[in-house]
């Protein structure tokens, strides 16, 4: 959820960092908590549209706004975006799509055997190396 935040305050010219790591962000909020209750065996519709509506009025925020792959859209700083292949809450082709949507330079490292989870305790010197190169390169 940080790289989230990060992703939300940039696209609105709130924060300005020269360059901004992503791990593991979701692509909306709607499918973040579809994604949730299918792990739990419940029923996505209407379930999802209700948590996220009242997730709305209760933190005075619309939740079915909160996406970041249209963050992206307004985002041009170079961006590392770090991914668990098998990752039950976030597809490739989403976080694939929200790399997309980006305007500047992106860079986007797939972590092949891991799920949702902090990847550099998985493979720290693969984490090492995707962040390395990326600095470098700015």
């Amino acid at each position: 959820m940080g790289g989230v935040a990060v992703l939300k305050a940039t696209a609105e010219d709130r924060v300005h960092p020269e360059a901004m790591i992503l791990e593991a962000p979701f692509y909306t909020m709607l499918n973040a908590v579809k994604s949730r209750l299918s792990a739990v065996k419940a029923p996505t519709f209407p379930l999802a549209n209700l948590m996220v509506f009242w997730g709305s009025v209760q933190h005075g925020f619309n939740g079915f706004a909160h996406n970041p792959v249209d963050y992206a859209h307004q985002v041009s700083v170079p961006t590392l975006i770090l991914q668990g292949a098998q990752d039950p809450w976030t597809t490739l082709e989403e976080v694939e799509q929200i790399a997309k949507n980006l305007q500047g330079e992106q860079q986007l490292t797939i972590f092949p055997e891991t799920g949702h989870t902090l990847l550099v305790t998985v493979d720290k010197p693969f984490w090492q190396q995707a962040v390395r190169q990326f600095l470098l390169q700015l």
